[in-house]
């Protein structure tokens, strides 16, 4: 099969407006006695580097976030019927210490306004958070209502996060492509795309599948505020957007939308398109240590 399906499992990764030379840009201008503003790097290293440390603070802040998802999924055939679902329940954002990733936790209480029956005890099961194996039984999980022939079980908001962790960073390469100042924040457009093996999505027979995309992130902090991720794999070609909302009860920039388009040509049958979008509301801390500004 050549859609790209999994990550990869315990041991391997799941898997410009302005033209600035140099390694520093200084943002305020000083005037009278007010202090310099502080030196801020907008190379696309250095803002990917910020936010690699921004990550890294948000996997030790806490264990796991808890909202309420709403997610619909569509599927459009040529001369067929358009399929339609829609799934309603909870998403829990954890790190996984003994796999050393972060995930996305999908638990469906309905699907299609029916209950979902047999529901396994997710709370349980987040409890044996240090077995190792963990990422890759609930990324299967993850994927058990997805409606196409697409298979995926990447299909997570938070995923595009990890391209930027301490340990996947060096393998892509990134490039400045926007600038763009709100308020007082500077927002830097960065493009990656993965050079190196272990690639974050394999194919389903375990080949790298290479991803590009982009980032919009705050300077300086390295808040994400907006993911781009794009593969392709043969026949198929899949995109997943994710937006970021600051959650004042929080102190949090969350996902808010997230938005995923795949396509897959069809020997003979034509073009399949699956498209889905997941809004998220109601986050609260379901076990915390502290907080990311």
């Amino acid at each position: 099969m050549d859609a790209p399906t999994t990550r990869p499992g315990p041991g391997r990764s799941r898997a410009a407006a302005l033209t600035v030379i140099g390694l520093l840009a200084i943002l305020a201008p000083i005037s009278g006695s007010q202090a310099p503003a502080p030196f801020i790097d907008l190379t696309p290293d250095g803002v990917a580097a910020a936010a690699s440390k921004y990550i890294a603070e948000y996997q030790k802040a806490f264990s796991f976030l808890i909202a309420d998802e709403m997610y619909r999924q569509e599927v459009e055939r040529e001369d067929l019927p358009t399929e339609r679902r829609q799934l309603e329940g909870e998403i829990y954002m954890m790190y996984l210490p003994a796999d050393d990733e972060w995930i996305t936790v999908r638990d469906v209480a309905r699907v299609d306004g029916r209950p979902v029956a047999d529901r396994e005890d997710l709370r349980r099961l987040l409890l044996s958070n240090t077995d190792r194996g963990l990422v890759d039984r609930i990324a299967n999980r993850n994927a058990a209502f997805n409606i196409g022939t697409v298979i995926r079980n990447f299909n997570e908001p938070t995923l595009p996060l990890l391209v930027l962790s301490e340990k996947k960073r060096a393998t892509s390469r990134y490039k400045r492509t926007g600038l763009q100042k709100e308020g007082d924040v500077m927002l830097v457009t960065v493009s990656f795309e993965e050079q190196r093996r272990p690639t974050l999505v394999s194919s389903a027979t375990g080949g790298a599948v290479f991803a590009k995309g982009s980032f919009v992130i705050e300077a300086g902090t390295g808040r994400v505020r907006e993911t781009h991720f794009e593969l392709e794999d043969g026949r198929v070609k899949a995109r997943l957007t994710t937006t970021y909302a600051f959650e004042e009860r929080l102190d949090l920039w969350v996902p808010s939308v997230f938005r995923e388009r795949y396509e897959r040509r069809h020997r003979g049958s034509g073009l399949e398109v699956v498209t889905g979008e997941a809004t998220y509301t109601n986050y609260k801390r379901f076990q915390g240590t502290g907080r990311i500004k």
